[in-house]
């Protein structure tokens, strides 16, 4: 058994195993390489992202770490993606994915992360720290709600497909993403056909949304257009507007998602769509949560301002942190630990600051901090890897 860092020479390798392996779990084909396109370059450096465990020369495990920086507000954060985590199923359990996983939670924190996330069974990754986390919502617009809104304002709305050549367009979508409070720095390079591998992930289509030829947003879909993975405009109302249009163009309910810090555009939404549900987005773990809950915390000062207070949050094995809202500002820092106001384990802490249910399920809290959670975290459904 040799365990290394993949290289180039292992990328059919690794395609097939993942392919393979993936089939044999979800009972269907997979195409690896048509759901996350960004991953796919034939080169050391993305497939070094990967550790390999190999029998006899062949991959018959993997796990990759994909780093992603988070620019929240003013700050930028160190994630990382934790995923296609295969093993062949041949060769399953023999404890492949436990020793490989393991070694890269090690090397994660190595390297100095702020946080981790990834998708998955719950059990699965409970055990290495993993917790449902960040605020997701997901709405519903059909063909009767669209009918209730004003058609004057979506009529002339058209759609133009995304390709490799729309170098103009993705250029501006580039530029409208990196407007948000909150977004993953998802372009290794500026070149625009980055941009277009993001936005075709998860087996989506890429559109740019126009009004009388002058670009208002755009939009990814799958699902024949049902599932709008991810959808940006210049307002909240032309958000409203090219939601609607995309349900005229696609003839069918569709869902959509928005973050938490999309105040206007929810509320927009609400009058119109058939429901909002809330999703957690993602299984989160936090190597260093002050980091964190200081860059979101500040965010959501920033948004809409918080009453003032100061919570201790013990980190059970990790330390206090120091939540406080005063007249300079918003701020999380590690404390001495002389004073706590509530003491949990990090799964709790986890659910406490960034999940969907109330606060008062997991602590009492002042009522200034009750206030303040959850904290905006959230991720979008195209920036997997």
């Amino acid at each position: 058994m040799e365990i290394r860092r993949l290289k180039k020479e292992d990328y059919d390798a690794l395609l097939c195993l993942l392919n393979t392996s993936f089939a044999a779990v979800r009972k269907r084909p997979v195409d690896f390489l048509r759901g996350q396109p960004k991953m796919w370059v034939r080169d050391d450096v993305y497939m070094g992202r990967h550790l390999g465990l190999f029998e006899d020369g062949r991959l018959v495990a993997a796990v990759g770490i994909y780093p992603l920086e988070l620019a929240v507000g003013n700050e930028t954060l160190r994630f990382a993606t934790t995923g296609n985590v295969a093993t062949h199923p041949s060769y399953a359990g023999r404890g492949y994915f436990t020793e490989l996983f393991s070694l890269a939670m090690k090397e994660a924190e190595r390297e100095g992360y702020d946080a981790l996330r990834l998708g998955g069974e719950k059990q699965r990754y409970a055990r290495f720290g993993f917790e449902d986390c960040g605020t997701l919502f997901r709405a519903e617009l059909s063909e009767k709600n669209r009918a209730a809104f004003d058609e004057s304002r979506y009529a002339s709305i058209t759609f133009m497909p995304l390709s490799e050549d729309s170098l103009a367009e993705l250029r501006y979508v580039r530029d409208l993403t990196a407007k948000a409070p909150c977004y993953v720095k998802r372009y290794p390079t500026e070149g625009e056909r980055d941009v277009l591998r993001v936005l075709r992930s998860k087996y989506s289509e890429a559109y740019i949304a126009k009004r009388e030829g002058r670009p208002i947003g755009y939009l990814s879909a799958a699902d024949m257009g049902k599932t709008v993975t991810e959808l940006r405009a210049e307002s909240a109302e032309d958000y409203l507007s090219v939601a609607c249009a995309w349900q005229r163009e696609v003839g069918e309910t569709i869902s959509l998602t928005l973050a938490p810090w999309m105040k206007e555009e929810l509320v927009c939404l609400s009058s119109v769509a058939q429901t909002i549900t809330v999703l957690a987005p993602s299984k989160f773990k936090f190597l260093h949560p002050e980091r964190v809950a200081d860059a979101f915390v500040k965010l959501k000062h920033s948004l809409s301002p918080l009453p003032s207070g100061t919570l201790y949050l013990e980190i059970k094995g990790y330390g206090v942190l120091c939540l406080c809202v005063d007249e300079t500002g918003a701020s999380c820092t590690l404390a001495d630990g002389a004073r706590t106001d509530a003491s949990l384990d990090s799964a709790t802490a986890a659910k406490l600051l960034y999940g969907h249910l109330p606060p008062s399920l997991f602590a009492e809290l002042p009522p200034s901090a009750a206030a303040w959670l959850p904290l905006p975290l959230t991720w979008n459904f195209q920036d997997l890897v």
